[in-house]
């Protein structure tokens, strides 16, 4: 599997958010049962898996219109 740009030992393919989601439920359960070494690396893919999670909602965010702007569309004052 090919990425381009820089890769380091967490990087992922970009996935579906649904996917992101499982990958997220998955790595919290694994970490449960981690010792060591192994937890240390988990927890790391988990946190680049939970920031790439907040990023996505971000963006959605950004391209919501607000509630001004829905009234405005709507025809209300």
């Amino acid at each position: 599997m090919g990425t381009t740009g820089s890769s380091t030992k967490c990087e992922r393919p970009v996935q579906p958010l649904n996917r992101l989601e499982d990958r997220i439920r998955t790595l919290s359960e694994e970490l449960l049962r981690a010792e060591g070494d192994e937890f240390q690396r988990i927890a790391i893919e988990l946190r680049a898996a939970i920031s790439a999670h907040i990023e996505r909602i971000r963006s959605r965010l950004a391209e919501y219109p607000q509630s001004d702007d829905r009234r405005s569309q709507e025809g209300e004052p």
